[in-house]
């Protein structure tokens, strides 16, 4: 009696081993906006780009299933791409009436963010909609792979820049006296070199460092730093990522008092 019963167990194990059911993968993919320098970041201004070839990044949609006798399609022929900053509330509409053929199995849309800083964050998400602002319908002949009524939605990416928001346009610092900087980042990292230039010194300001500041939060920083520069009608900052050098952020043109 003893000896039949371990036989019987293996056997079990063996029978449910061989049934196979398909896998319920999700059937629709929005991937995150990227570029081939920089997959999963966007930058608001990049340091490289001139103002002809912009600053473009690819968004690329496909549709998959393993589910037997289905073949995969986009759901529909023209949808809304929204963009939200916060990861969850998508107030931004990027691109309209984006155009792809039902029967193909993939697309893509190429965007150029503008230089817009109120777009900084470390957890954006694109969705994709309908032309009324509501999700897909679910009824396209998919097993139901995602939540009913849901967008399809990308997984979070980087929006990435620093404002430079003081010294404000027109404001008057004295040389070698306390100066405040403020600035605004994202995907910059906790180091950040200040550095200045004016009109005569525009081509050399890599060599004309102000301070390094190694504590920066994505968000809003604040720092005093001693403003060692010489007297001129037109003077900017320059800030620049030490994580990443391509994130560059200007201030406004101020004066700089003896």
């Amino acid at each position: 009696m003893n000896i039949g019963r371990p036989l019987h167990v293996i056997c079990l194990v063996i029978v449910a081993g061989c049934l196979h059911t398909p896998q319920r993968q999700p059937p629709y993919i929005l991937g995150v906006p990227m570029a081939e320098a920089a997959p999963g970041t966007v930058y608001i201004r990049h340091a490289l780009k001139s103002a002809d070839d912009g600053n473009t990044y690819t968004i690329r949609w496909s549709s998959q299933t393993n589910w037997p006798g289905l073949t995969p399609e986009w759901p529909v022929a023209r949808f809304h791409i929204d963009l939200a900053v916060d990861g969850s509330n998508y107030t931004r509409r990027i691109a309209y009436g984006v155009q792809t053929d039902k029967a193909r199995l993939a697309g893509e849309f190429v965007w150029s963010p503008p230089l817009d800083y109120s777009l900084l964050s470390e957890c954006a998400r694109i969705r994709a909609a309908g032309l009324d602002g509501q999700p897909f319908p679910v009824d396209v002949g998919y097993p139901p792979a995602r939540p009913i009524g849901g967008y399809i939605t990308s997984a979070p990416f980087v929006l990435a820049g620093i404002d430079c928001v003081a010294p404000a346009a027109g404001g008057v610092v004295y040389h070698n006296a306390p100066m405040t900087v403020t600035w605004r980042q994202a995907g910059a990292g906790v180091s950040i070199s200040i550095y200045w230039i004016t009109p005569e010194t525009v081509s050399t300001w890599s060599s004309q460092i102000l301070a390094t500041y190694t504590n920066a939060v994505c968000g809003t920083n604040t720092f005093t730093c001693n403003a060692a520069m010489p007297e001129a009608v037109a003077a900017r900052l320059v800030l620049v990522s030490n994580a990443d050098p391509l994130i560059i952020g200007y201030s406004q043109t101020f004066i700089v008092e003896p």
